[in-house]
């Protein structure tokens, strides 16, 4: 398990995958991490890194409609029981087949929009904040954890729900103390055990 900069990261995640390639015909990465911690920054980099060989699989696609969700959780969306793993599992097996899927299309507004056909490529990268949960791990080439200080993924996660969102200051440093931050203590931090490469991202 190595632990380096964002930056360097990159340069040795492509040095990695180059030597990958040459015996392994379809790559998946996965970029597990708390919420705002630059998963999704990650991700479209490495699909730029490899344009027209990448695609990026979100995790956020596989959230039960709210149907789905244990009641119990009430709007708590950062619990790994609000994803559909056996799904996203399936997916991967039949991927790494060099089989096409159809992707389910998920909205942050809590419904499951349809589906979509999502085609193999050279390199997937799957991003999301349980993208190293142990259902997936058998299914994973490259593992990797961001890491970013709570302050940091605060800070963020106020710009992105505030202006891309319409959410209110309040609501979301409400959500983020009562759900948010306690789910990444207890759920997506463990998951850092399982990576190969642990990503600090602290500005």
């Amino acid at each position: 398990m190595k632990e380096i900069s964002l930056d360097e990261g990159l340069l040795v995640l492509q040095k990695d995958i180059g030597h990958m390639r040459d015996t392994t015909p379809l790559i998946t990465v996965a970029i597990a991490g708390g919420s705002a911690s630059g998963k999704s920054h990650l991700a479209r980099l490495l699909c730029e890194m490899y344009n027209g060989h990448a695609s990026h699989l979100p995790l956020d696609d596989y959230y039960l409609n709210e149907s789905e969700r244990p009641e119990h959780l009430g709007d708590n969306y950062d619990h790994p029981a609000c994803f559909d793993f056996p799904l996203l599992a399936e997916h991967l097996h039949l991927l790494k087949a060099g089989k096409s899927i159809e992707k389910p299309i998920y909205h942050y507004t809590g419904k499951r929009e349809g589906y979509e056909l999502f085609f193999p490529q050279p390199l997937i990268v799957l991003e999301g904040l349980y993208s190293l949960h142990e259902s997936l791990l058998s299914r994973l080439d490259l593992k990797i954890f961001i890491e970013a200080p709570e302050k940091v993924r605060l800070e963020r996660r106020l710009l992105r729900d505030i202006h891309e969102r319409g959410k209110s200051f309040e609501g979301t440093k409400r959500r983020w103390i009562r759900t948010v931050e306690p789910m990444y203590q207890r759920y997506v931090l463990p998951q850092k055990k399982y990576a190969q490469f642990i990503l600090l991202n602290s500005h």
